[in-house]
């Protein structure tokens, strides 16, 4: 047990006593500054329905190439708008349209 702590104790002084930093991760600003830019080519690309706003980013991986998972919701303005995403109000529960089988 001794020898156990003794190994920890070397190793944490050979660190300097911290950890290493944690990646950024979905919070990054330049993960972030990804999805935006994504967001904002697929509203681009679109022709019918309604500017999709960035509701969460659930999961990057980084590096040269992003990959984003993100989860949108529909605005009130439409697509023939041609408004930036950020400039439109999010549809609320009660805007959105409700179907029967």
């Amino acid at each position: 047990m001794s020898g156990f702590l003794l190994v920890l104790c070397l190793a944490l002084w050979h660190q300097g006593g911290t950890a290493g930093p944690d990646p950024p991760g979905c919070s990054s600003p330049d993960a972030v500054r990804a999805a935006e830019e994504a967001l904002q080519q697929i509203n681009q690309d679109r022709t019918s329905g309604y500017i999709l706003s960035l509701n969460r980013l659930y999961d990057e991986r980084g590096g040269s190439v992003y990959t984003l998972t993100i989860d949108v919701m529909e605005t009130k303005c439409h697509i023939t708008s041609k408004k930036a995403w950020k400039q439109c109000q999010v549809k609320g529960i009660g805007d959105v349209p409700v179907s029967k089988k």
